[in-house]
């Protein structure tokens, strides 16, 4: 049933699951030698996806969270009661409402009326798919060519990354600090209502 919840949250972390890779292995090193001086080892994150192919990736993960109000209030009228804790998380996170605007820019193209819910007029630029380390201590070992990357002491998934600025281009937040944080007050507020443990 499309107006679950819990579904819903399901296709969420789907979506997210999508832009982050943890395996490494399909991923190899690549060594070019410019000059017989110079020797530069790379690895190719991206392995192939266009920026089409990328930006899809990142909306679908953006129009999941940034709808989820729409379901949140259809559940709470369903139950006889008003729609305010739903508008109550859009009212107080800015994540919440730079993904709200994102979206909208996607389906009705930009600027949007009035700056949009966080009245900055967000734009979603410089897609790219990269290597976060996301702990102290974790180490890489890219090897001379034809070999994946290895990781140790902590994880290193490859990402999709951007940069969300407002319309004088300004840098705003990142994205995938952006989606973190808003999964995390939508998980927060279906647990209030009771939606998910």
């Amino acid at each position: 049933m499309m107006d679950n919840l819990d579904e819903r949250l399901g296709r969420i972390y789907s979506a997210l699951d999508a832009t982050v890779q943890h395996d490494l292995s399909q991923y190899r090193a690549e060594a070019h030698r410019p000059s017989p001086n110079v020797l530069i080892i790379g690895v190719d994150f991206r392995k192939g996806m266009s920026p089409e192919q990328l930006s899809n990736a990142a909306h679908s993960v953006i129009h999941n969270i940034a709808h989820l109000v729409d379901h949140l209030k259809k559940h709470l009228r369903s139950r006889g009661r008003g729609t305010d804790a739903a508008d109550n998380v859009v009212k107080n996170s800015r994540e919440v409402q730079l993904l709200i605007d994102l979206s909208n820019n996607d389906k009705h193209g930009y600027p949007p009326r009035d700056g949009g819910k966080s009245g900055c007029s967000p734009k979603l630029v410089d897609l790219r798919k990269t290597l976060r380390l996301s702990a102290t201590g974790t180490k890489i070992s890219i090897p001379m060519s034809g070999a994946a990357p290895t990781v140790s002491g902590g994880q290193a998934p490859v990402v999709i990354t951007g940069r969300i600025v407002d319309k004088d281009g300004k840098d705003v937040a990142g994205l995938q600090s952006t989606i973190e944080t808003a999964i995390r007050v939508w998980e927060e507020a279906l647990r209030r209502e009771g939606v998910i443990e």
